[in-house]
């Protein structure tokens, strides 16, 4: 059964509702609020983003709650972090810190 946070990732309309949306999760990661394999799919569900084309503090908190992730889950291996990578290099300096962190964790 998938997550309701993922069908609302889904329908999300704008970024302020997808803010939102990341930060209830983050909060439930935090938390240990979800089993691994759910971390693992709402990872995955978050990196099939666009993150390109969203605002620097959409991009952020998506970012926070990637490393929140891999910081209270053992998942990196168990994740494809190929969307990512290859946006690495294109993003603001401070939020390549972020991504550094989860993709060395």
């Amino acid at each position: 059964m998938e997550l309701d946070e993922i069908k609302k990732i889904r329908k999300c309309n704008n970024e302020n509702e997808l803010i939102e949306i990341a930060e209830e999760i983050g909060d439930k990661i935090i938390f240990k609020g979800y089993e691994e394999k759910q971390v693992i799919a709402l990872v995955n569900t978050l990196l099939g983003l666009d993150f390109l084309s969203m605002k620097y503090s959409t991009r952020e908190e998506i970012l926070s709650v990637l490393c929140d992730a891999t910081a209270n889950y053992d998942i990196s291996k168990k994740i494809n972090w190929n969307n990512i990578s290859k946006i690495a290099n294109k993003v603001e300096d401070d939020l390549k810190e972020y991504i550094k962190e989860f993709l060395h964790n």
